[in-house]
């Protein structure tokens, strides 16, 4: 099971993890948390950076008791959770800031993982790229025999500041601008990809220069693909479909 601490106000929060007992507000009925629901298994807690210092204490003490009391509850509950906890924030600055607690940071973090941005891994950007060019294909049941290697290059020389949600929403977004049998090519990207792809050509086809394709259904493409850009960017996806 997971959750999103960031996501929550704190009481919502503190309901969602340790659950809440019949009548501990009106017309509340008994719900278990998610520890008691994720007891045998493992629980992810995403952002747990953000957790609010109140719900520290309390996340402290069911981890070291392996007990959980609901909100307005009076018997503990006996929890055998995996514990798994992601953050964007650096918790050794923020327990020397006083915002993370020392004691429950100590008890957390018996494995340590730092995961790069994805600027830092740029080879990992054409599997990602792939997959979820893949992915869109089938969901939204489009032929199309590929990516170009202009378009790869133009992805892979991206510094991508919103990591991988922002590329594959580039991916989604170029892929519905498909026709039929059409490759992905850098014309579909967003214009900020476009000089990108253009040095990258530039350096493909120093060996062998080629003309650029001027016959009318390119043409078209160029033009569509102009305009479902910008209206995309200008009133987001959902509405400029």
């Amino acid at each position: 099971l997971a959750i999103n601490c960031a996501a929550l106000p704190r009481d919502l929060l503190e309901a969602e993890l340790f659950g809440v007992e019949r009548g501990a507000a009106t017309g509340v009925d008994a719900r278990p948390g998610v520890f008691e629901r994720a007891s045998g298994g493992t629980l992810f807690l995403d952002e747990l950076g953000d957790t609010p210092a109140e719900t520290q204490v309390r996340l402290l003490r069911v981890l070291e008791e392996g007990r959980v009391l609901r909100i307005g509850g009076r018997e503990p509950r006996p929890i055998d959770v995996r514990l798994v906890g992601a953050t964007h924030r650096d918790l050794h600055e923020e327990v020397r800031a006083g915002r993370f607690r020392l004691d429950l940071f100590h008890r957390l973090a018996g494995l340590e993982l730092t995961l790069p941005p994805l600027r830092e891994r740029p080879e990992d950007v054409t599997p990602l790229a792939t997959h979820f060019f893949q992915r869109a294909l089938s969901e939204n049941a489009i032929r199309s025999p590929g990516m170009t290697m202009s378009a790869l290059t133009a992805l892979q020389a991206f510094d991508w500041p919103g990591n991988v949600r922002e590329l594959r929403q580039v991916v989604e977004t170029a892929t519905a601008m498909l026709h039929p049998g059409e490759a992905l090519d850098r014309i579909h990207l967003p214009a900020r990809f476009q000089g990108l792809a253009l040095k990258a050509e530039e350096v493909e086809s120093a060996g062998s220069p080629t003309l650029p394709d001027d016959s009318l259904d390119a043409a078209v493409r160029r033009a569509e693909c102009t305009a479902l850009r910008a209206a995309i960017e200008r009133h987001g996806t959902t509405e400029a479909a």
